[in-house]
């Protein structure tokens, strides 16, 4: 989707975070049980007398869920250090 202002990219954003399916279980009452990947292209224009250059850009924003370690979750509920 092509856009032309923040407003516009954070719109796309946060619609597709409302999207995503959450979940409950034992350690975490709203779980992401989905990944997500938002990529933003960027083009930049520069002129200088009669010539342009463009420059290209990429940047990709990533939530992994599920992530998280269970034995590290786990000791950190029960008082644990896990270095026993």
């Amino acid at each position: 989707v092509k856009v032309r202002d923040e407003n516009s990219t954070f719109n796309l954003l946060f619609s597709g975070g409302l999207s995503r399916t959450i979940a409950t279980h034992k350690l975490n009452k709203r779980s992401n049980r989905s990944h997500s990947i938002f990529t933003i292209y960027l083009q930049q224009r520069q002129r200088s007398g009669m010539s342009e250059k463009i420059v290209h850009s990429k940047l990709h924003l990533v939530d992994l869920a599920g992530s998280e370690r269970l034995k590290n979750t786990m000791d950190s509920i029960d008082g644990s250090t896990g270095d026993e």
